[in-house]
């Protein structure tokens, strides 16, 4: 080879090299281009410490814990009595509740109805102690037949955790690409929604059937981040239900659809001493994390507004008595006005 072919070689061996590099990256942005975007990570699990039942020698741990109303004709009165309604682990479903008087359980020993399975007690000398993360009431309890109470008196304990209060009462049923969801959101519903991530992948949508809310807003707020980052639709079936908390959640789905007959019902946020989310001047810090919130779902400033709307939605019913948790539920025409549907 002289020098001239050489020269001619080396030329086309820097140019074959020059080639292969940019055949190189143009395959590695196309590649990028054409692939869909990163599935985001998993979170991990919110922890929940499950409340416990002692009555007698035997001791449950609580599976989930809502507020409630049951029946107690054991005690010859059909009058359903408000409290707490604490599920047992292992037991076939059956409600272990404590199902309290108008006047609550308080200190000074006041008497309460506990319903344990399918038998009714009457409680007396009770005492409520508060630490930090949990509530314990003890106190006796006495079985009732015929309204009247009876046998040797048990010892009972009842622990309620402050996250399992915060967990909600929300179960999910998977029916192919769908998960239909019902009860009070929280907690509880966050770690669902990862294994629904985790071990269901093929389901896309979440069925709003019956959700009438949520115990833990700030923990709705990160489920619905986290349903709208990983791509789900979120549906209400023909006739269902969501309020409050419940249509937050809807709003996170990148597709929404309302079925024909659902209600979507809407109404303030108040804090313990009764001060609503109206009263604090539309600055406030207070209204941030929601304002945040939809304008993600929704847009900016179409969150904003319909946040707002929310808070005074059912105070404008010109009802006298109203109360900052008054419902209202939004017509046909709200609905569009907000665009809580996509199509």
């Amino acid at each position: 080879m002289n020098r001239i072919q050489a020269k001619h070689f080396k030329n086309l061996f820097h140019l074959i090299l020059l080639c292969g590099l940019i055949l190189m990256l143009q395959a590695c942005n196309s590649g990028s281009s054409s692939s869909k975007k990163a599935v985001p990570a998993i979170p991990a699990k919110i922890p929940i410490e499950k409340s416990i039942i002692t009555l007698g020698n035997k001791t449950w741990k609580v599976e989930k814990l809502g507020a409630g109303e049951r029946v107690v004709p054991d005690i010859g009165t059909e009058e359903a009595l408000g409290g707490l309604i604490l599920t047992i682990e292992g037991n076939n479903g059956a409600d272990y509740g404590l199902l309290s008087s108008e006047n609550g359980i308080t200190p000074d020993g006041s008497v309460a109805i506990f319903r344990i399975g399918k038998e009714t007690y009457l409680g007396s000398q009770l005492n409520l102690s508060e630490k930090e993360s949990s509530i314990t009431l003890t106190g006796n309890l006495k079985k009732i037949e015929k309204g009247i109470p009876t046998g040797n008196s048990l010892p009972c304990t009842v622990t309620v955790t402050e996250s399992q209060v915060g967990g909600g009462t929300s179960e999910f049923y998977i029916d192919g690409n769908e998960a239909l969801l019902n009860g009070e959101l929280g907690t509880r519903t966050y770690n669902q929604v990862i294994d629904i991530l985790t071990n269901h992948p093929e389901v896309d949508t979440i069925v709003e059937v019956d959700v009438p809310g949520s115990v833990n807003d700030e923990v709705n707020m990160k489920t619905g981040r986290m349903i709208r980052d990983h791509g789900f639709t979120t549906k209400v079936p023909t006739n269902g239900h969501i309020a409050s908390g419940g249509v937050d959640l809807f709003c996170a789905g990148i597709i929404r659809t309302i079925g024909k007959g659902a209600r979507v019902g809407v109404h303030s946020w108040a804090e313990d001493d009764g001060k609503a989310a109206a009263d604090y001047p539309e600055d406030d810090p207070a209204h941030d994390a929601q304002i945040s919130y939809f304008n993600t779902m929704l847009g900016t400033p179409q969150g904003r507004d319909f946040y707002f709307y929310t808070i005074t939605a059912a105070k404008a019913d010109n009802n006298p008595d109203y109360e900052p948790t008054d419902m209202h539920y939004m017509t046909v025409e709200e609905i569009a006005k907000w665009k809580l549907e996509t199509e």
